[in-house]
């Protein structure tokens, strides 16, 4: 075990120890922020046949040598309708929006440009061939890959799947995680008194999405209540969360807890502020993530390290976070061989996104936290960042 261990190192210990959970086919009503398991092909080109775009007059352009032409109306195709026509010479077809086009129909002429005399119609204008037309395969194409493994069923890639019949999905395992409050002084939201039990709404609120989350609230700071907390969520559970306790005080019996359980601690510390201390530990192909407790330490702590860890389980190609280049607004403080995760706003102009202090920089100071809209980093081998300097940014 290494006590501390810098940023990135965190990240790849972490990355190195998570496994990717097995799959399970679920209908599509199921498949919504799961993760595909395979490829999926569209079993069909779609449209399966040319449609009209349009409600029109479906006609062979080459029938319209001069104008005005006549043409006999013979048939009409509404959308859904199966029945197969061909056009005879000096014929045309009333086509509803997406009806298949008589078989060697080649272009439509829009309900609004039409002129309808009876049974015949006259065009005036010699329409574009292949005008309101959708080609057979013009969206996809039978066997194209429209979504790759890895992806998460959105509600567009829900449509998707549904526009080519994938009505069954082989997706990967949603992740099962646990979330213990250690602390006596933490308490509820609705009870009087304390420190109200913060960590746990944004845990619930952040994984929501991505896992299934059981929550076996607060636990005493005892050796034996937290022994018997881990010891109950890792039987049924991929992560087990702890906030507090994973610091150096008398009552932080977290790390003394997951030693006796026989967990391997892996590091007990990061070089990121806020949020030095963090446990990661891992049992077998569970895994341990000891979050500090106050607010603002855990909230960077969990997107950062922990939900890299539960993209990697649910099966995503892409686990790491997205980031941005920003340029400084102003000066922004920090202490050489510790990254800096400065509260900030940003402002758009010319093209650039500038980054400003979103106020109190506080471990202790949640509000910041919760209504900044993101968080400039600033790397462990600078001193300060500079109003004018680039660097990145993990928006929120």
């Amino acid at each position: 075990m290494e006590k501390v261990v810098a940023y990135e190192k965190a990240k790849k210990l972490i990355a190195e120890s998570t496994p990717t959970l097995s799959h399970e086919v679920v209908t599509l009503e199921k498949a919504l922020n799961r993760v595909t398991a395979e490829e999926v092909h569209s079993p069909m080109d779609i449209p399966e046949t040319a449609t009209s775009a349009m409600d029109g007059y479906a006609l062979r352009v080459q029938d319209i040598q001069k104008v005005p032409a006549r043409l006999k109306i013979v048939a009409e195709v509404l959308a859904g309708e199966k029945k197969r026509i061909s056009l005879s010479p000096g014929e045309s077809c009333y086509v509803a929006t997406g009806a298949a086009l008589p078989d060697n129909a080649d272009t439509v002429i829009k309900v609004e440009d039409a002129k309808v005399e009876g049974d015949w119609l006259v065009v005036d204008r010699k329409p574009e061939k292949g005008q309101f037309v959708n080609p057979q395969g013009s969206e996809l194409q039978k066997g194209k890959v429209v979504v790759p493994k890895g992806e998460k069923i959105d509600f567009r890639i829900a449509g998707l799947l549904a526009r080519v019949g994938a009505y069954q999905v082989k997706v990967f395992l949603k992740p099962k995680i646990a979330v213990i409050a250690t602390g006596k002084e933490i308490k509820e939201p609705f009870e009087e008194g304390g420190i109200k039990n913060t960590n746990a709404y944004i845990l619930k609120g952040l994984l929501k999405e991505y896992a299934d989350i059981s929550y076996m609230g607060i636990i005493d700071d005892s050796l034996p209540s937290i022994k018997k907390a881990i010891k109950e969520a890792s039987k049924h559970h991929h992560i087990v969360i702890t906030t507090g306790g994973v610091s150096v005080g008398k009552a932080d019996f977290v790390k003394k807890a997951l030693s006796e359980l026989g967990w391997q601690i892996r590091f007990e510390f990061t070089n990121i502020k806020p949020g030095r201390p963090l446990t990661f530990a891992t049992l077998s192909d569970t895994l341990f993530f000891g979050l500090p407790g106050y607010p603002s330490a855990m909230l960077v702590n969990a997107l950062e390290f922990l939900m890299p860890a539960v993209r990697k389980l649910q099966g995503f190609s892409r686990v790491d976070n997205s980031y941005i280049e920003v340029i400084a607004a102003e000066n922004f403080k920090s202490r050489k061989g510790k990254v800096y995760f400065v509260r900030a706003n940003f402002e758009f102009r010319d093209g650039k996104v500038f980054a400003y202090s979103a106020g109190s920089q506080l471990t202790s100071n949640y509000f910041t936290s919760a209504v900044c809209q993101g968080f400039v980093i600033i790397p462990e081998e600078k001193e300060s960042l500079a109003k004018g300097e680039v660097a990145k940014a993990l928006m929120l």
